[in-house]
């Protein structure tokens, strides 16, 4: 595992390829700054300000310490979600990936609930928790929630019959001990990135 992804990163950074990429990428920013600086030609401040505009107030804010402040109430409840509805999320995952009879009891309820978008359970998180980081960690976690499920069901799911089967001829008997040792580091390889988009899907 360790080897691709070094072999990735030389492939992606190292050598012609990454140079041309870093290139294309400064391009790449440079002409969406120039269209944000001509489109705020033609809006208010207040609807788009330009960028050095926004760059003076970053800076501003950030020298003040203000950005230091709201970056902190944000993490007490970003951090927790993210947390809780990673756990729960791989956890879940797991569990009806590994076990038919789960996935049948649940299915219906996960189909129920994964359309609704997190934004649409503040009232819920309002009424239940109130306007506080918790509720705020509870619309996170929320989000956090499928990602992280999808995740670890498709790579729960995707484990060979094979290896299970060679597990158990190896004296494997109970089913956490399936999953810790034959599951679970296939489910790493294949369903770790679930975990990246859920820390910025909803943070």
């Amino acid at each position: 595992m360790s080897t691709e992804l070094e072999t990735d990163l030389d492939t992606d950074l190292g050598g012609e390829r990454g140079g041309r990429r870093l290139v294309l990428g400064a391009v790449g920013v440079a002409g969406f700054v120039a269209v944000w600086w001509v489109a705020s030609l033609f809006n208010p401040d207040y609807v788009l300000p330009p960028p050095d505009a926004v760059a003076r107030t970053f800076l501003g804010e950030l020298r003040s310490g203000a950005m230091v402040v709201a970056l902190a109430q944000s993490v007490t409840h970003w951090l927790p979600g993210t947390i809780v509805g990673t756990v729960l999320g791989i956890a879940l995952g797991v569990t009806l990936a590994y076990s038919d009879l789960a996935d049948d009891v649940a299915a219906p309820i996960v189909r129920l609930l994964r359309p609704i978008p997190p934004l649409a359970l503040i009232g819920f998180a309002i009424a239940w928790i109130g306007i506080n980081d918790g509720g705020a960690a509870f619309i996170i976690a929320a989000g956090a929630l499928w990602i992280n499920y999808y995740a670890a069901y498709g790579g729960v799911d995707s484990v060979p019959d094979e290896f299970v089967d060679v597990a158990r001829s190896l004296g494997v008997t109970s089913d956490l001990e399936l999953v810790r040792k034959s599951c679970s580091p296939l489910r790493r390889r294949r369903s770790s990135p679930g975990s990246e988009p859920a820390s910025g899907a909803v943070g």
